[in-house]
């Protein structure tokens, strides 16, 4: 299936089906298959969006995800916030941004 999203084709060889989870409970699986053979499944409850919208938001976010799990990793990005209150510095300067 190929389709212009946010400006850029994307094209996922994609199935669907509707399962059942609970009586009268009704979810969508679509299934992307990859030219290596592998399949990711994506579960959802959305029936408004078609299949391609719904696999571009889901890989989306996984780049996004991988994007953070690296800077946790290799930047330390958890340790650059705390919850800790600081008390505002009464000698720094802040440029007016109209004056700019």
């Amino acid at each position: 299936m190929e389709s212009e999203i946010d400006g850029q084709m994307v094209r996922y060889l994609l199935a669907e089906r509707s399962v059942l989870v609970q009586k009268g409970f009704w979810m969508r699986e679509i299934r992307r298959l990859c030219v290596n053979g592998h399949q990711t499944s994506l579960l959802t409850s959305r029936q408004d969006l078609a299949e391609v919208e719904l696999a571009y938001r889901m890989f989306s976010r996984w780049r996004q995800e991988n994007f953070f799990r690296y800077m946790r990793h290799h930047f330390a990005l958890d340790a650059l916030a705390n919850y800790e209150a600081e008390p505002a510095d009464s000698q720094r300067l802040v440029p007016n941004p109209q004056k700019r």
